[in-house]
């Protein structure tokens, strides 16, 4: 009686279906209808799925990484990869000695198809 309770009045909980019960003259406890409850909702997932909506947006998509490598000689190489998800093409490489702030927004800048969003901090409010 609890799993059809349960399946057909999908918005009851535990202690609605122990209430119904109550009425009818059966006493169990709320603890026995949640188990009973487990069986016959299962937790599907809501929303959208990560595969979904990557399958869906993989076209507007880039991945970028900024890593840093060593030579034969141990120096410091910093490398910059552009990727589009879809395709997996490497849209741009570069790569220097140095890792400087100057030289790593316009490698990704040059090659977006539209300008990143920039964030620039708010003017500080000095109280008197």
């Amino acid at each position: 009686m609890i799993r059809e309770m349960a399946t057909n009045n999908r918005l009851w909980g535990a202690e609605r279906i122990h209430g119904e019960l109550l009425k009818l003259g059966l006493q169990v406890c709320k603890r026995t209808i949640q188990k009973y409850m487990r069986t016959v909702r299962t937790q599907k997932p809501r929303g959208q799925m990560w595969v979904t909506f990557l399958r869906t947006h993989a076209g507007q998509i880039w991945a970028c990484d900024f890593l840093q490598v060593s030579d034969l000689f141990f120096r410091p190489l910093f490398a910059f990869f552009l990727i589009e998800l879809k395709s997996r093409n490497v849209i741009t490489m570069a790569n220097s000695g140095r890792a400087l702030l100057a030289w790593r927004p316009p490698v990704g800048l040059r090659y977006s198809p539209r300008p990143f969003m920039r964030h620039e901090p708010m003017p500080s409010v000095s109280g008197s």
